[in-house]
């Protein structure tokens, strides 16, 4: 831990992203002082992602790259082996497709010790790109534009609301509430591993800021080749995921004794997932079903989307 001022430790995830991972490190370099490190996770690409940290760690000292030998097939394990290296008080999480907006490490940092918080939320922003628009993400649950911040300092029981903000970027954490309360992602092959880790933090009742300002752009690419794992609605495996996803959530608020978190999760999940979910069938045509004779389930389950793939899926898409 760099000694003065805290400072931040920003852990970026990557696997097969040459054409964008520049773009997420120097938004984080860019952050300036605040940010003491840029620790870099590379989930075993085989593109040339790995020449690119190598020559970006050459030539910024803030930059540590590790690298993982064995592919892990999702989000969690890097970003556990990420959180574990750090060395600053604080640390903030970013995808290698996505962004930090100028002064985003500087605007959490600065709440966070101003009111002692174990978690500083910020808004994130979903970006579509190429031409926009932009929409912030769950932003009825933050303070207005230029309104002070909401300090809820035993947890969110006061605004369960806020169990629909399942996002783990976007926010800095305290490394030593993280450590203390046993917050880690799930590993290995696991998707919609971000509702899993929010809950172990809500449900561990962290003294948590809310700010109005904006801290994360994260890029949204529907044109993509391969949809990131949020917009893969199709795919029967993407619902089964996100079913279990919200059955552990409920799960972990149950046993750490916050029956009305667990409660509001489940209503969410009704209100908000799973309506999701039923709009899409009105989006599906004919070509959407399987040719051959095969079953949509048969079809659509062997699809198994990754949060990053394994080297055999070099093509496949980003994360969320």
């Amino acid at each position: 831990m760099s000694g003065g001022e805290p400072r931040v430790s920003v852990v970026v995830i990557v696997f097969n992203d040459a054409r964008r991972i520049a773009d997420a490190v120097h938004s984080a370099l860019d952050q300036g002082e605040a940010v003491g490190e840029v620790l870099v996770v590379d989930d075993a690409s085989t593109d040339a992602t790995p020449a690119i940290l190598a020559r970006l760690a050459e030539n910024h000292p803030r930059i540590r790259v590790i690298t993982r030998e064995v592919n892990s097939g999702g989000c969690g394990t890097p970003r556990n082996e990420g959180i574990a290296a750090a060395r600053e008080r604080y640390v903030t999480l970013l995808d290698s497709d996505d962004v930090l907006p100028p002064d985003a490490a500087r605007t959490l940092l600065d709440a966070a010790t101003a009111h002692r918080a174990d978690v500083v939320a910020g808004v994130a922003v979903r970006r579509e790109l190429p031409a926009g628009p932009d929409t912030p993400w769950q932003r009825e649950l933050y303070p207005a534009d230029g309104a002070a911040p909401l300090l809820l300092p035993d947890g969110i029981g006061e605004r369960p609301a806020f169990l629909r903000d399942t996002l783990s970027a976007g926010k800095l954490y305290d490394r030593s509430f993280l450590e203390r309360s046993g917050v880690r992602f799930a590993e290995g092959d696991v998707h919609y591993e971000d509702f899993l880790f929010t809950a172990l933090v809500y449900a561990a009742r962290p003294r948590l800021v809310a700010i109005a300002e904006p801290v994360y752009h994260w890029h949204v690419r529907r044109a993509a080749g391969r949809q990131s794992i949020s917009l893969r609605r199709d795919e029967i495996r993407n619902w089964r995921d996100r079913v279990d996803a919200h059955a552990e959530t409920v799960r972990v608020l149950e046993k750490a004794g916050e029956p009305e978190l667990a409660a509001a999760a489940g209503t969410k999940f009704l209100d908000y997932d799973l309506r999701m979910y039923v709009r899409e069938l009105g989006t599906r045509t004919s070509a959407t079903a399987p040719s051959g004779g095969g079953s949509p389930g048969s079809t659509w389950a062997a699809s198994t989307p990754r949060c990053s793939p394994p080297p055999s899926r070099p093509d496949a898409g980003s994360r969320r």
